[in-house]
């Protein structure tokens, strides 16, 4: 998963914060040295509310932005089998 940009409605003060979630990157261990890499953990941008500094749940975002994600992949799936029914008829 790229990183994805969601809207976080903070449980305290209730305004919206427009939140950057970079997923869990699995570490590369095999093959050449010079294309391997560590794991990256997953992580948030900012890690609070932009008004109350209330902070984030990274699981909560996480979350959402999987939603989010498996959303416009359904709905790319469902624009596919419209055009492809389309074009048949």
């Amino acid at each position: 998963m790229k990183p994805t940009t969601i809207t976080w409605t903070c449980p305290h003060c209730e305004r919206d914060t427009p939140v950057t979630v970079h997923p869990y990157v699995p570490a590369k261990t095999w093959g050449s040295p010079e294309r391997c890499y560590p794991a990256e953990s997953a992580r948030i941008e900012p890690d609070e509310c932009s008004n109350c500094e209330h902070p984030i749940d990274v699981g909560n975002a996480l979350e959402q932005a999987d939603e989010q994600e498996a959303d416009a992949h359904a709905a790319r799936a469902n624009g596919l089998a419209d055009r492809r029914r389309d074009e048949r008829l």
